[in-house]
């Protein structure tokens, strides 16, 4: 992994990761050269998910390095003898074969996707704002440490309890953050943290067969603003009087079922109708189920009049304030599409531009757990 982020781009980065903050704390980094940078997380209750997917363009330069460290690790894993055997051999080769394996071994390094785990909080505080900077260059680097030193004597860069076991192997895994900053003249400024190598992640939904709405993220915002002190929102979507509603959801503890409000909690709800979107698109053709069938994907008897989808404020309000932020920075709107189908299916909110795509998607409260305002 070896990109540029160029200086008019370098708050956007900063916005995303301070967006997948709110969500959870763990970050999943996922590059290739040919797909770009992709940011994602997952809070620990697995119901929302965020991922941010910027593109080669959105870099000054975007490549795979041919990582020295990685290089004598993967030719370890390939060939027990070892490197100086494997040094002997050479020898013994042609020109020609040596000139197609370091072909061989660059193709490899391209379609190698770079997957790693690391603490928002770290990357986040070094994206922070500063001063004067031309660009900013991320590479994943493999260094050789001394596994005999301690912590404290490890002052070049951060060690987390998550490299520890590439440390073991007398490697670790470490990302670089060189800023080049101009002040009274080219300055260069490395941090590097520890990183743990790991699988990705990803959400296995479908934006097909959704009702669709297109909205601008001062709308979406005007409604979530009123509803104070409430942690989940219940967004109803009524075709036949085409109208979206959000209201407060307050859930209690005294029955099974959840209440959208009560007589004693304020309950606070804000309507818009569907023409002030810029698009909306609601599918009715939604094939309605046996309802003794005990199942999570059961639509309700009205799947296809109204929706009502409950979900957390806190991960759509991030996204909101990232769309709103990023948008006046690169002078250019980011519309917010959301796609959903009933109650206990997931809700997915989505904006893009030329050079990234950001999507959350939150999981919603089944519908059995609804019950309307004045039914208890």
């Amino acid at each position: 992994m070896d990109v540029t982020v160029p200086s008019h781009n370098i708050r956007s980065l900063s916005l995303a990761v301070g967006c997948l903050g709110r969500i959870s704390k763990d970050l999943y980094i996922e590059f290739s050269a040919l797909e770009g940078l992709i940011l994602r997380t997952l809070n620990d209750s697995k119901s929302a998910f965020a991922s941010f997917e910027f593109a080669p363009s959105f870099f000054e330069r975007c490549t795979t390095p041919l990582d020295r460290g990685s290089m004598k690790k993967r030719k370890l894993q390939r060939k027990p003898g070892g490197i100086g055997r494997q040094s002997r051999r050479r020898n013994r080769r042609s020109r020609n074969e040596e000139i197609n394996e370091e072909k061989e071994g660059e193709e490899e390094e391209l379609d190698d996707k770079y997957t790693c785990r690391v603490p928002i909080r770290i990357v986040h505080s070094i994206l922070r704002s500063r001063k004067g900077v031309i660009s900013l260059r991320i590479r994943s680097c493999m260094n050789k440490v001394n596994t005999d030193v301690t912590r404290r004597d490890l002052d070049n860069f951060i060690v987390s309890d998550m490299n520890e076991r590439a440390m073991e192997d007398g490697y670790s895994m470490q990302l670089s953050f060189e800023f080049l900053c101009e002040t009274i003249g080219p300055m260069r400024v490395t941090r590097r943290i520890g990183v743990e190598e790991c699988d990705g992640i990803a959400a296995n939904v479908s934006k097909l067969e959704c009702s669709e709405i297109h909205s601008s993220p001062k709308t979406l915002s005007g409604m979530l603003d009123p509803l104070y002190r409430t942690t989940e929102v219940a967004l109803c979507v009524n075709d036949v009087e085409k109208i979206v509603t959000a209201t407060s959801f307050h859930a209690t503890s005294s029955s099974d079922n959840a209440l959208l409000a009560s007589r004693s909690i304020l309950n606070t709800e804000t309507t818009i109708k569907c023409d002030d979107f810029l698009k909306y698109a609601w599918r009715d053709d939604h094939v309605v189920l046996d309802t003794n069938e005990q199942t999570s994907s059961v639509p309700p008897p009205n799947v296809n009049e109204e929706v009502t989808l409950v979900f957390s404020i806190k991960e759509l309000k991030a996204m909101l304030q990232f769309c709103s932020q990023v948008g006046a920075d690169i002078k250019e709107y980011l519309d917010v599409f959301i796609f959903f189908q009933w109650a206990g299916k997931p809700i997915i909110f989505e904006t893009e531009t030329e050079s990234f795509l950001a999507y959350i998607i939150l999981a919603t409260l089944d519908d059995a757990l609804i019950t309307p305002i004045g039914n208890k």
